[in-house]
């Protein structure tokens, strides 16, 4: 996937975004999230790599919410025999649909667009230099749930948030960082953390 049909996607979706209408603004709030999980990439032998990660988004009383998300997972691969480490770099924006409910337990939906960018540091002479970044397309798709300190959201002032996200990368060609195949990977992302709501 070439980087301008990013910038394109990443473009459509930030002015759809800002020229959406909102609401009175004490109907919305901010949310500030940091997460950890567990990574499933989507290559031959891979295990279940750390995720830290950050969101801000902003919710409003609808249920609708939009904002970012920027994820770092080290992925080790074996590659014939050499073991290489992949910084894997997943950030995209995003909307969610919070269901409404009476309780402090609250689900959502989730999906967005972004751009996946795998760099590698140490790289055996063996493979070409044009392995050492490359960058594909992300649509990440997710549930999850927010428990709040407060039924009244208007009273709360943090929520335990997690995640259950597939972060699909359109692979547009062959490399060491994203596998041997061209193909759309589904990457699994299982993550929970604290979120700050102002």
């Amino acid at each position: 996937m070439s980087k301008s049909l990013i910038v394109i996607t990443l473009g459509i979706l930030v002015a759809a975004l800002v020229l959406a209408p909102a609401p009175a603004h004490a109907q919305n709030w901010y949310e500030l999230n940091g997460h950890v999980g567990g990574f499933r990439y989507d290559i031959e032998d891979s295990d279940t790599d750390v995720l830290l990660g950050a969101r801000m988004m902003l919710q409003y009383g609808s249920g609708w919410a939009w904002g970012g998300n920027f994820d770092w997972v080290n992925v080790d691969r074996d590659v014939g025999g050499t073991g290489i480490d992949i910084d894997l770099y997943l950030y995209s924006l995003g909307i969610e649909y919070m269901f409404p409910s009476a309780s402090q337990f609250r689900f959502f939906g989730a999906a967005g667009a972004g751009a996946a960018t795998g760099r590698v540091s140490d790289l055996p002479p063996a493979f070409p230099d044009d392995d050492e970044s490359k960058t594909h397309l992300l649509v990440p798709l997710g549930v999850g749930f927010k428990w709040y300190n407060d039924p009244v959201l208007s009273r709360a002032s943090w929520a335990i948030r997690g995640d259950v996200r597939d972060n699909i990368i359109f692979v547009g060609d062959e490399s060491v960082i994203f596998g041997d195949e061209d193909e759309a990977k589904n990457n699994f992302e299982f993550s929970g953390g604290i979120s700050f709501l102002f």
